[in-house]
């Protein structure tokens, strides 16, 4: 027991050897994985593919005495990352321009559960659950993931860009269940992700250092997602976008006016110089997503001009407006965002 608590105290303590996870964990330096927080460069978007676990990595694992002649087995570490986000400036609603302040945070844990084998968890903002999954990696590069994860996670590309509205798309998505997936590759997977409502889904696409490009498909009665992506990257350029339609009915009989369809979508340009970096970003959301959502309707454009002051943050002055409704229009905003993570 003495052992054991001591482990846990380790792990609680472990936000103090460093930042964030994973260069905690493997001695990097966070500039080897991000061209520019959080943006993920071509080599670490393969690293986290691979269930975390770089090639030929053999995680030490340490025995415990449990009952009589049985063992435990526990990693000898269980990282935790944590993301601070917040937000101050104006914020119009209800037609009018208001002082607003959004703090916001998420939980990371990962651990190496084998040589193949790893589990990850992801708590956001304080309320959502977004991730907690084992995944194994299998021969040719494949590998099997089971437990509850985010398939938004692979077309609304929140690693690529933070900004204050980024959230809203992501969510009108809504393709996170529990299920179980086979991926051949990062962008050809099949499985179910919702097994209660018996959601299956295909993804098939391409991934380069310099280009990218996917589609995906739910094609189930009553829930059907259909996403398109695209992303174009050199050097300090990085160009991407990608479109999620949601419905209930034949796509050729789309109709916005139907509470169980929408529209949502990003498109971006981030251009990186050093510390510094500018962003355009256009964030669209039509029609409803679901009937428990309350209507809106949004067209967001957004710059951001910032910097990164060390390598595990990045402090921004954000513009955005929203251009579904007259000035001052709910959404519209400006102010200052802080994103870091330890």
């Amino acid at each position: 027991m003495k052992r054991i608590a001591a482990g846990l105290i380790l792990v609680v303590a472990a936000p103090l050897w460093g930042i964030p996870t994973y260069a905690r964990r493997f001695s990097k330096s966070c500039i080897e994985c991000h061209v520019g927080y959080p943006k993920l460069n071509y080599e670490a978007e393969n690293f986290r593919y691979d269930s975390y676990i770089p090639q030929n990595y053999n995680p030490r694992m340490k025995t415990f005495p449990f009952r009589k002649d049985e063992r435990i087995y526990l990693p000898m570490n269980a990282p935790i990352s944590f993301r601070f986000k917040a937000f101050m400036g104006l914020l119009a609603d209800s037609s009018k321009l208001s002082p607003k302040g959004d703090v916001g945070g998420a939980v990371f844990l990962s651990w190496n559960l084998s040589s193949i084998s790893s589990f990850y968890v992801a708590a956001e903002y304080g309320d959502m659950l977004r991730n907690a999954f084992l995944s194994v990696k299998l021969p040719f590069r494949s590998r099997l993931l089971v437990g509850r994860y985010d398939l938004s996670e692979f077309f609304v590309k929140r690693t690529t860009r933070l900004t204050y509205y980024d959230l809203v798309p992501y969510t009108r998505a809504n393709l996170y269940g529990t299920g179980v997936a086979l991926s051949f590759t990062p962008y050809f997977q099949i499985g179910m992700y919702d097994v209660s409502g018996a959601r299956t889904f295909i993804r098939a696409g391409a991934n380069t250092k310099y280009f990218g490009f996917g589609i995906m498909a739910v094609p189930v009665d009553g829930a059907q997602r259909y996403a398109l992506d695209l992303r174009v990257r050199f050097a300090f350029f990085d160009l991407f976008t990608t479109t999620v339609v949601g419905l209930n009915q034949k796509l050729g009989n789309f109709n916005l006016n139907d509470s169980t369809a929408f529209i949502t979508g990003d498109y971006g340009l981030d251009l990186t110089f050093g510390r510094f970096y500018t962003s355009l970003l256009y964030n669209y959301v039509g029609a409803l997503q679901s009937e428990n959502l309350p209507s809106d309707h949004l067209s967001m454009l957004t710059w951001a001009l910032g910097f990164y002051p060390v390598s595990n943050a990045k402090v921004s002055l954000e513009l955005g407006y929203n251009f579904a409704a007259r000035f001052p229009a709910d959404g519209t905003y400006g102010g200052l965002v802080i994103d870091w993570s330890f």
